[in-house]
């Protein structure tokens, strides 16, 4: 029998060391998505992603055809995108619910691992976003959307959205955690996220927006995470595209994990 055999959530949260990082990350994670999945929730995460991807390519798909662009290829990267960027502001909501109702203060009485608490708070975004990806994916492909590099590119595909994701809600989380309104703090981050997503290559190429505004569509993170879907999508540009998203990530990660860090440490 293994040493947490039969231990209540209380006990594994109690024990010690780092070989308990696992089981209290695990144990928090499912706490996690039982508060936050629910089957309307559920529900929501997929229909409404769903409705933004059907809705864009009922309106624009004739208009890129006839710019020789397959808008059915071009537009899931977008829509995971999109939509990971959503999941990532509602994690920021969710530690904000946590610390205002007292669950924070009560972990951070406990010997729990500092790190079980991010590291469960990541898994269970990552779960979220992991079913919106697939149902997007799902669909995409009745649409015409294909992997040209196999079933090797669409786990790529995936990895790289929850890459991003989890990067991403690191940074929403320390905004979060530092909130005390967790109404207030979702709709503050939607303000930056929708710009974001907006001057990026994500709805349009670059070359379609004024020659003024191009660099910073180009310099975009967020230009650089759609453009390496789409590179890991259709095989091509891949190790540039997979480069530039890369630095990417490791700036974005180096910059968000130490604000989310200082933000858990000040949160009571």
């Amino acid at each position: 029998m293994s040493a947490g055999a039969g231990l209540t959530p209380a006990a594994v949260l109690a024990e010690g060391g780092a070989a308990s990082l696992v089981r209290q990350s695990a144990l928090l994670a499912g706490r996690n998505l039982r508060v936050a999945l629910s089957v309307p929730t559920i529900v929501g995460m997929v229909v409404s992603p769903l409705l933004f991807y059907f809705g864009f390519l009922a309106v624009f798909r004739k208009m890129f055809q006839a710019q020789g662009i397959d808008f059915g290829q071009y537009l899931p990267p977008a829509i995971v995108v999109m939509w990971a960027t959503f999941t990532a502001v509602s994690a920021a909501v969710l530690l904000s619910r946590d610390r205002r109702g007292g669950m924070l203060a009560r972990l951070r009485s406990m010997p729990v691992h500092g790190g079980a608490v991010v590291t469960a708070r990541l898994a269970s975004d990552g779960v979220r976003a992991l079913i919106s990806i697939c149902a997007v994916i799902a669909a995409a492909h009745l649409t015409g959307f294909r992997f040209a590099t196999g079933p090797l590119g669409a786990a790529a595909f995936v990895l790289l959205a929850l890459a991003f994701l989890l990067v991403l809600s690191l940074g929403t989380g320390a905004a979060g955690l530092a909130a005390t309104q967790p109404e207030a703090i979702g709709a503050t981050l939607h303000m930056p996220a929708m710009p974001l997503l907006m001057l990026s290559t994500a709805f349009a190429p670059a070359a379609s927006f004024p020659f003024w505004l191009r660099p910073v569509v180009e310099l975009s993170p967020v230009s650089a995470i759609v453009d390496a879907l789409r590179a890991v999508a259709d095989g091509t540009g891949l190790a540039g595209a997979l480069l530039r998203a890369g630095v990417w990530l490791v700036v974005l990660l180096l910059i968000f994990s130490r604000a989310a860090t200082r933000a858990y440490r000040r949160a009571t």
